[in-house]
C-alpha cells in the first residue's frame, strides 16, 4: 500500500498505529495533519504506576493538578477545566470543579491514551479549549486469557486487579474487576489535633465488555461498568469540635456501539451511552448531632452520536456527524430560581438540566503525495439549551517538503460553557462565616487556538 491509498481498505489493513482523537476518524498517526501524542499499552506497563494521573504527570508539556477534586490535567497553559477527557470518544460523568478526576481511571482498563493539544471544539463541542485526552479501553481477546496483578506500597496502599476474557466464533467477552485501598494518614501525628490530612480510601470496580461480529462488515459492542468509591477522614476544627467525614460515590455506566463498512469503504458508526452517579456526603459530629450534615447528589448523563465517513475522489475523506447530550443534576447545593433562597425544600429548586445537539462536517483532503500535503477543514454547529447556538470551525494542514521534515499548522475556535456549579451553586458555611453562590448570568468562554510544529 502507498500513500495514495490513505482511505478505505488502507486504514483497516495498514501496519502501524491508528489514532482517532485528532480528526475523529481512524488515521495512521504518521499521516495525520493533527499532532496526536500516544501513550501505548506497552508504555503504561513499563512506567509502573497505578493511575492515569500518575502517567500524565510524567509526560512532557502536561500539567497534572492535585486538589479536593482529585487529579486533573491542564494543556496549553489553561487550567484543567479547559481540557476535555473522553473514554472511547465519550464524555465522562462526575466532573468536580469542572475537571475530570483522573484517579478514577485504573490503568488496567486502558489500551492507550491519545493527547491532542489546542482547541478541538469543532469535533467534540464544548470544553475542549486546551485540548483533548482520549482514553481508549482494552479490547476483548480472541483467545481465552486470564491476567491479574497485586500491588503493595510503602504507604500501606494495596491494589488488586483481575481480567478474564476470550471469544468463540464471532463473539468475544471480557470481565474485569479491581480493588484499591489506602489508609488515612496524619502529616503531624505528634500534635494533639486529630485531623487526618489524607482520607482513607476504599475503591472497587467491575466492568464487562462484549463484541459481536454480527456480519462480515458489521460489529456491535456493548458494555457496562460499576464503581464504588469511599473516602473516610477526621476533621478537627479550631474550636475543638471533631467531625467524622465520609463521602461515598456509586457510578453506573452502560453503552452500545456499532461500526459498519460498505464494500465501497463508507464507514458508519454510532453510539448510545447512559451514566448515573450518586454522591453522598456525611459530616458526623462526635458526641453530638447538632452540626451533623448529610447531602445526597445525583447526576445523569445521556449521550448519542452518529458519524459517516465517505471516501471521495482525489484522496478526499468527508466526515458527517450528529451528536446529542442530555445531562441533569439534583443536589442540595443547587439553587435555581428566584424563590429558592427561601423555599429550598422544593425539589425543583435543587434540580438543573441542560441539553445539547450538534451537527459537524469535516473534509480531509490530500492533493499531493510527493511532496506530501494534506489539509483538514471542518466546522461544528452546536445548540445548547442554556446558551443558544455556537459555531466552531477548524483548519489544519500537514506538509512534508522532504522525507525527513514534517511541518504542521492549525487554527481553530473553541468554547467552554459554564458548569452547573458555576451557574447554580449554593454553599453556606456559617461556622466559617462565608457563603458561595453561582452566577446564572455567566456566558460561555471563547478562544482561538494556533498551533505550529
Amino acid at each position: 500500500s502507498g500513500k495514495n491509498e490513505i482511505y478505505g481498505e488502507y486504514l483497516i489493513n495498514a501496519q502501524g498505529e491508528d489514532v482517532v482523537a485528532g480528526t475523529r476518524t481512524p488515521q495512521r498517526r504518521s499521516e495525520s495533519a493533527v499532532v496526536t501524542e500516544v501513550i501505548s499499552r506497552k508504555d503504561l506497563e513499563s512506567i509502573g504506576v497505578n493511575h492515569l494521573g500518575d502517567v500524565l504527570s510524567l509526560t512532557g508539556g502536561l500539567q497534572v493538578t492535585q486538589s479536593f477534586a482529585g487529579s486533573g490535567v491542564a494543556l496549553q497553559g489553561l487550567d484543567e477545566k479547559h481540557t476535555l477527557v473522553l473514554i472511547d470518544g465519550d464524555r465522562i460523568l462526575g466532573e468536580k470543579d469542572g475537571a475530570t478526576d483522573l484517579t478514577r481511571i485504573n490503568l488496567d482498563q486502558v489500551e492507550r491514551v491519545e493527547i491532542v493539544r489546542g482547541a478541538a471544539s469543532a469535533l467534540y463541542g464544548a470544553d475542549a479549549l486546551g485540548g483533548v485526552v482520549n482514553i481508549i479501553t482494552r479490547k476483548t481477546p480472541q483467545k481465552f486469557k486470564v491476567s491479574s496483578s497485586l500491588g503493595y506500597g510503602t504507604d500501606d496502599g494495596r491494589e488488586a486487579n483481575l481480567r478474564v476474557g476470550g471469544g468463540i466464533d464471532n463473539y468475544r467477552v471480557s470481565l474485569a474487576g479491581g480493588l484499591y485501598q489506602l489508609p488515612a494518614y496524619d502529616l503531624r501525628p505528634s500534635d494533639d489535633n486529630q485531623t487526618t490530612h489524607g482520607s482513607e480510601i476504599n475503591d472497587w470496580h467491575i466492568d464487562t465488555k462484549h463484541e459481536w461480529r454480527a456480519a462480515p462488515r458489521l460489529k456491535i459492542s456493548f458494555g457496562g461498568r460499576y464503581e464504588n468509591r469511599a473516602r473516610v477522614a477526621i476533621e478537627e476544627r479550631d474550636n475543638g469540635t471533631v467531625f467524622d467525614r465520609q463521602q461515598k460515590g456509586n457510578f453506573y455506566d452502560g453503552n452500545v456501539k456499532f461500526k459498519y463498512r460498505t464494500e465501497s469503504s463508507i464507514r458508519t458508526s454510532g453510539t448510545l451511552r447512559a451514566s448515573y452517579l450518586r454522591d453522598q456526603f456525611l459530616l458526623d459530629q462526635q458526641g453530638s448531632d447538632q452540626r451533623d450534615k448529610y447531602e445526597n447528589s445525583e447526576l445523569l448523563l445521556y449521550q448519542a452520536g452518529l458519524q459517516t465517513d465517505v471516501p471521495l475522489p482525489r484522496n478526499n475523506l468527508l466526515s458527517l456527524g450528529i451528536d446529542g447530550i442530555a445531562e441533569s443534576i439534583h443536589s442540595p447545593r443547587v439553587s435555581q430560581g428566584t424563590d429558592c433562597e427561601t423555599q429550598d425544600d422544593q425539589s425543583s429548586c435543587q434540580t438543573a438540566s441542560r441539553q445539547r445537539g450538534a451537527i459537524f462536517a469535516q473534509d480531509s483532503f490530500t492533493p499531493f503525495i510527493d511532496p506530501f500535503l494534506t489539509i483538514v477543514v471542518g466546522t461544528r454547529v452546536e445548540y445548547d439549551s442554556n446558551f443558544g447556538v455556537q459555531n466552531v470551525p477548524r483548519l489544519a494542514l500537514r506538509f512534508d517538503p522532504i522525507d525527513t521534515l514534517k511541518l504542521r499548522a492549525s487554527v481553530g475556535k473553541g468554547y467552554r460553557a459554564p458548569t452547573f456549579k458555576e451557574l447554580y451553586l449554593r454553599f453556606d458555611n456559617p461556622s466559617r462565616g462565608y457563603t458561595v453562590r453561582g452566577n446564572p448570568n455567566l456566558e460561555p468562554e471563547k478562544s482561538t487556538s494556533y498551533q505550529t510544529i
